[in-house]
C-alpha cells in the first residue's frame, strides 16, 4: 500500500511540472504572437497596406494621430514660450484698473499655464485641472461684468431717479434696475402737505428717496431739525451701513424721527430696506457704489443743516419777540441785524411771520392786529 501511495505521489509531481511547462510555453507564444501582430500592423501602416472602407488611402485616424504627434513634439520643444508669454500677460493684468480687462488677460494667461503643464514629457494633469477651474471662474465673472455694462434705455421716470440718486456714485443702469427689481420698488408715492412719510415710533420697513417737494425732519418734541429737498441728501433714512450687526434684521426697527411733507405735494421712490441691504452686499461693486452714495447723502444733509439751523434759530427769535403780540423797535433792530448777518431772505422772513400768524405790515407796525 505504501508503494502504491509513493507511486501516485511521484506521478502527481510529474504531472504538475509538465502542466507548468505547458503554461509557460503558451504564455510566451501568446506574447510573441501579440508582438508580431503589432509589428505587422506598423509595417502595413507604413506601406499603406491598411485600408479604410476598401479604399487605398491611409487610415484617417492613423494619419491624424501622426500629425498630432508631430504638432505636440514641435510645441513641447518650445513650451517655455508659454510660460514667458503667460507671465507677461499676468504683469499686464495686475496693472489694469478696469476689472474686465484684468479678467480677460487672466483667462489668456491661465490658458498659457495649462498648455505649459500639458506639454511636459509627462503631462501635469493636476495643475492643468486647477487652471481650467480658474478659467471657469474668470469667465463667470466676465459674464457678470458684461451684463452689468449693457446699454439699457430707461424711461423718463427711471432715468430721473437714476441720475439723481445713483449714477454719480458708480451704479450702472443694469445695477440700478437690479436694485429696483430686488427691493420691490414703489414709484409715485404721493403725499400731501403736513402728511407723514415716516412717523416717529412706527416700523421702519421701507426707505424713501425724495423725488419732488420738500420734507421736514421733526424730532420727538415737535421741533424741526432740518429740511430735505431732492438731490444730494434726499434719502429719508440710512441708505447703506457696511458695519451692520449680523443679527440686525432679526429685530424690529422704528423711525427715530418723523418725516413730514411741507410742500403742497411730495413724491418719493420707496425700497424695501432688508432686500436693499442683501442686494448690495451680494455684489462687491454694488457695495462700493452704495458706500459712496451714503457718504454723499450724509454730506448733503450736513451741508443743508447749516442753513436750516440758522433758519430755525431765526424762527425761535421771531417767536420769542412776537409772543406778547408786540415787537418794539429794539427787537426789530436785533432781528434785522441777525437776518442780514446770516443771509435770511425777505421771502423767508415773510414765510416765518406767516407761520407765527403775523403779516409783514403788522411786524413793521410792531403790533399784531
Amino acid at each position: 500500500a505504501s508503494r502504491k501511495w509513493q507511486g501516485a505521489g511521484r506521478a502527481t509531481v510529474m504531472a504538475s511540472v509538465l502542466l507548468r511547462a505547458m503554461v509557460r510555453r503558451l504564455s510566451s507564444a501568446g506574447v510573441r504572437y501579440r508582438c508580431s501582430c503589432v509589428v505587422m500592423w506598423r509595417r502595413m501602416s507604413s506601406h499603406g497596406a491598411v485600408k479604410r472602407d476598401g479604399g487605398g488611402n491611409r487610415s484617417a485616424l492613423a494619419e491624424g494621430m501622426q500629425k498630432l504627434r508631430k504638432i505636440r513634439s514641435w510645441l513641447c520643444s518650445r513650451n517655455t514660450y508659454f510660460v514667458h508669454f503667460g507671465n507677461t500677460l499676468i504683469l499686464l493684468a495686475i496693472n489694469q484698473s478696469d476689472m474686465l480687462n484684468l479678467r480677460g488677460l487672466s483667462v489668456v494667461a491661465s490658458f498659457c499655464g495649462i498648455a505649459y503643464n500639458l506639454l511636459q514629457p509627462r503631462p501635469l494633469w493636476a495643475p492643468a485641472c486647477w487652471g481650467t477651474f480658474f478659467v471657469a471662474c474668470h469667465l463667470y465673472q466676465i459674464k457678470t461684468l458684461v451684463r452689468e455694462r449693457q446699454k439699457i434705455v430707461l424711461d423718463q421716470e427711471h432715468e430721473d431717479a437714476y441720475e439723481r440718486g445713483f449714477m454719480s456714485y458708480g451704479f450702472t443702469p443694469r445695477q440700478f434696475l437690479d436694485v429696483i427689481d430686488n427691493t420691490k420698488a414703489q414709484w409715485n408715492n404721493t403725499f400731501q402737505k403736513d402728511q407723514y412719510i415716516g412717523k416717529l415710533g412706527e416700523e421702519m420697513e421701507r426707505l424713501h428717496y425724495l423725488l419732488k417737494g420738500e420734507v421736514s425732519i421733526v424730532g420727538e418734541s415737535g421741533e424741526e431739525y432740518q429740511r430735505i429737498a431732492p438731490g444730494k441728501g434726499a434719502w429719508l433714512g440710512e441708505f447703506y451701513d457696511p458695519n451692520i450687526a449680523p443679527d440686525y434684521w432679526d429685530r424690529q426697527h422704528k423711525h427715530p424721527v418723523s418725516y413730514v411733507c411741507v410742500s403742497e405735494t411730495c413724491r418719493t421712490l420707496s425700497l424695501n430696506r432688508k432686500n436693499l441691504h442683501h442686494t448690495i452686499v451680494s455684489n462687491p461693486r454694488l457695495a462700493q457704489a452704495a458706500t459712496r452714495a451714503e457718504v454723499a447723502d450724509l454730506w448733503g444733509k450736513i451741508h443743508r443743516s447749516h442753513p436750516s439751523r440758522i433758519k430755525n434759530t431765526y424762527r425761535a427769535m421771531l417767536q420769542m419777540a412776537t409772543s406778547d403780540n408786540i415787537v418794539d423797535r429794539r427787537e426789530r433792530e436785533l432781528l434785522n441785524k441777525y437776518a442780514r448777518a446770516n443771509g435770511i431772505s425777505q421771502s423767508d422772513h415773510i414765510e416765518l411771520l406767516k407761520e407765527l400768524g403775523w403779516t409783514l405790515a403788522d411786524y413793521e407796525r410792531g403790533l399784531r392786529a
